[in-house]
């Protein structure tokens, strides 16, 4: 075989083994995307995200992973004792904070859950959907600067920049 032809090959390999990969890590958060798709939302999966680490580079962060609420200066904070309380909580720091409809994105605490870029209205309207893939959640605005966490031991609040 000659090396252009076995270069060629390889690309494609590559290409298949990324796509595959895609497919593997979008099922792990299928049913949002189902969701989505049938409510006609506009959304993007983002499979290489640094969202984690921007959070990183502007709030305080614990060493587990998560919002460091008592090193944060600019914050609204709840605590949620059932899940089924997360929703109601999101509209309520969205019209404290007075948030407008921006795009953010969304990740999970589990990495290989692509991060879905949407519109902040949007996510506010399948919330439950969004909180239910993982024990933590946070939902970003890189532009605006600010950070909704989630967090499986019952906090829920926003750090602003």
């Amino acid at each position: 075989m000659d090396e252009e032809r076995r270069t060629l090959l390889e690309r494609k390999r590559k290409q298949l083994k990324a796509a595959t990969e895609a497919r593997a890590r979008a099922a792990l958060i299928a049913d949002v995307i189902a969701e989505l798709d049938a409510r006609g939302i506009k959304y993007q999966l983002e499979f290489v995200d640094t969202s984690w680490e921007w959070v990183r580079d502007h709030f305080p962060v614990t060493s587990w992973g998560g919002i460091d609420w008592t090193l944060a200066t600019r914050k609204i904070q709840f605590n949620w004792e059932s899940e089924e309380q997360r929703p109601q909580l999101l509209k309520e720091i969205i019209k404290i904070a007075g948030l407008d409809d921006e795009p953010v994105v969304v990740i999970w605490s589990n990495a290989d859950r692509p991060a879905v870029l949407m519109p902040l209205a949007d996510v506010e309207s399948v919330a439950s959907s969004l909180f239910d893939q993982d024990f933590d959640t946070w939902i970003i605005s890189k532009t605006s600067r600010w950070c909704i966490e989630s967090h499986h031991n019952g906090t829920f609040g926003i750090v602003l920049d």
